[in-house]
């Protein structure tokens, strides 16, 4: 046994996503249970303090933070996106992988993005033909059926609300700025966010009445509402008329999966951590142990301890970009060598 456990929150959703700005730590005591949130936005901190002040429990309120950054921060987590998560079941003492990544559509192909053999330039980035079929709403809807304990109306009550109405952050203002020439190719986009050609400050007030308007769907109508209701009709229709390959039979054929997490040793603990499709887990492990096995003459060639350091991070980092690069993949697809990445030799 090892003596000790690490789990490792790899995701686009993260359990309780961390980030340097905007931080607020909620700490309260029920009983004798404790809870901390921390996200990329105070709003959505808020939503998730809510939650847990109404009796929800950790499933309930990462669900609510999630939906409500989908609203309030989207560049970084979105309806139109995916997640990863570990969730560890202290009652069964298990922990799973949920892999809600999106998928590509049905009709991609492998050069859907050339023209004559050459790349055309942003295909893959910008467009209908750029969007992969969603998985963040059936992953968390699937998550919070199997381990939640509030309603899913009420869980997603937080994120409805800051759809009618929240406020620009600093981190979504900076991001607006710097993309403000993507967004204005789009009418839609351009009004919403740049004005009268100014883009939106922090501080100020964003009102999203139709992504209210889907997600009070989603907490009425559940996953069904996206992938085969009323929502999914009206995408693959603007799918069509973009230049989109999205179909209905793509939404209505999504299924997050639940996997096996990297379980792996490292010194005197037990690394617990997302698998492929992420490449996290796997990173995690090869350079951890990398960065033990280093030879006595590389340290040699550096007087100053710090340099040592950081130049025998940078070589473990190439290294396991490198064998990303060559090796992972979607294992749905492409055979991944986890055991002989992520072996201790």
């Amino acid at each position: 046994m090892f003596s000790k456990t690490v789990l490792i929150f790899s995701s686009l959703f993260l359990f309780l996503q961390l980030s340097a700005c905007s931080v607020k730590r909620s700490a309260f005591i029920e009983g004798r249970a404790r809870a901390a949130v921390a996200t990329d936005d105070q709003q959505a901190t808020d939503a998730a303090e809510e939650i847990l002040k109404q009796g929800g429990n950790l499933v309930d309120a990462a669900v609510a933070a999630s939906f409500a950054i989908a609203v309030v921060n989207p560049q970084t987590n979105s309806i139109a996106g995916g997640g990863f998560l570990l969730f560890h079941d202290g009652k069964a003492s298990k922990t799973r992988a949920w892999d809600f990544r999106e998928v590509a559509p049905m009709r991609a192909t492998a050069d859907m993005y050339l023209e004559s053999g050459e790349v055309i330039p942003n295909a893959s980035v910008y467009g209908a033909k750029a969007v992969a079929v969603p998985g963040l709403v059936a992953g968390l809807y699937e998550f919070h059926r199997a381990h939640g304990k509030l309603s899913w109306v009420q869980v997603l009550a937080p994120a409805v609300r800051l759809a009618y109405e929240s406020r620009i952050s600093a981190n979504f203002s900076r991001h607006i700025l710097e993309n403000a020439s993507g967004l204005q190719a789009d009418s839609y986009l351009k009004e919403k966010f740049i004005p009268f050609g100014k883009p939106l400050k922090a501080g100020a007030v964003l009102r999203q009445p139709e992504l209210a308007h889907t997600l009070e769907g989603i907490s009425n109508g559940g996953r069904d509402y996206f992938y085969k209701g009323e929502f999914a009709r009206k995408l693959s229709a603007w799918m069509k008329e973009e230049g989109g390959i999205i179909e209905m039979r793509d939404l209505a054929a999504y299924e997050p999966q639940k996997r096996w997490p990297i379980d792996a040793k490292w010194r005197n603990y037990r690394v617990l951590s997302m698998p492929p499709p992420s490449s996290g887990g796997i990173h995690l492990v090869q350079i951890l142990r990398m960065m033990d096995k280093v030879p006595s003459s590389f340290r040699e060639n550096f007087s100053d301890e710090k340099v040592s350091r950081s130049v025998l991070r940078v070589e473990a980092f190439k290294r396991a970009f490198s064998d990303r690069s060559v090796h992972l993949g979607d294992p749905g697809w492409h055979r991944t060598p986890v055991g002989d990445l992520s072996h201790p030799n």
